[in-house]
């Protein structure tokens, strides 16, 4: 993209990327403040892997169980 257009400098497409994101990605990319678009891809990358993870997880965890009273 860079090489169309060499006006728009690297911050001016990471955050155009960023604000393309889904709402749950955005703040932790952005709190890492990633100086340019493949570390910015590569955030998201991994932040999404942990999503997923993290959804997967849940999805197929023992159930919480109370323990009988007395």
């Amino acid at each position: 993209m860079v090489r169309f257009n060499p006006a728009l400098g690297e911050d001016h497409f990471i955050s155009n990327f960023i604000s393309g994101m889904e709402e749950e990605l955005r703040p932790v990319v952005t709190m890492w403040k990633p100086l340019t678009l493949a570390n910015a891809f590569q955030l998201a990358q991994l932040e999404e892997a942990s999503n997923e993870a993290r959804q997967k997880k849940w999805r197929t965890g023992a159930s919480f169980t109370l323990p009988p009273s007395q």
